[in-house]
């Protein structure tokens, strides 16, 4: 097991986000997130997984005004690894860290 402090980020394109404007990002409050459909990210070999929120939520979404969206999310994840011990005390150990959407 080891446990890993991240910035998780993922991008999309949402069309019916587009907006026309001489501002060309649109960076989002916390308080707005829950407003925007964001897809569900799963971190497959996790036992645990925790977002930050002290002091204050540690996300940001932004919105170009083509619909691309950035959402970003601090968590700090505990991940299960599996460990080769054959060639101990030499072994060389690879912890991935598994998702999907």
């Amino acid at each position: 097991e080891y446990q890993i402090d991240i910035f998780f980020a993922q991008t999309w394109t949402d069309s019916r986000l587009r907006f026309n404007s001489t501002m060309k990002i649109l960076t989002l409050n916390s308080n707005m997130v829950g407003l925007i459909w964001i897809p569900d990210t799963i971190f497959r070999n996790s036992k645990t997984a925790e977002a930050h929120w002290i002091t204050t939520p540690n996300q940001l979404l932004r919105i170009w005004n083509d619909g691309k969206i950035l959402y970003t999310l601090r968590l700090t994840i505990n991940a299960e690894c599996q460990l080769q011990l054959h060639n101990f005390p030499m072994d060389e150990h690879s912890c991935p860290l598994v998702f999907s959407s």
